[in-house]
């Protein structure tokens, strides 16, 4: 759509809607590529995704690309990883729950 548009914007530069449709055709094509993801914990934890750190849970990612992606959770000493699918113009959540470890 964003390329037919394109196209009607040379075509007709002056057309009252044309750069209007252009626009939310470009913006739904960016979204296809994205979505979101909610991650929550207990308890709170530093959250990294794909190795980068993204901040402490809850944490809500926008714009995460389509695709395979590695999350990794880690509180307390103790590393939590899943690997998650993110698909396009879908909003995503997850949560990790952290058991206590009783001593001997």
């Amino acid at each position: 759509a964003a390329q037919l548009f394109t196209g009607v914007v040379e075509v007709l530069p002056e057309h009252p809607y044309a750069r209007q449709y252009l626009e939310m055709a470009q913006t739904q094509a960016g979204l296809a590529g994205h979505g979101s993801l909610q991650v929550d914990s207990t308890p709170p934890a530093m959250i990294q995704l794909d190795g980068r750190a993204v901040g402490q849970t809850p944490v809500t990612l926008n714009k995460v690309p389509v695709g395979p992606h590695t999350l990794i959770a880690e509180a307390h000493g103790v590393r939590l990883q899943r690997q998650i699918v993110i698909q396009g113009r879908t909003a995503h959540a997850t949560a990790f729950v952290f058991r206590e470890v009783e001593g001997p």
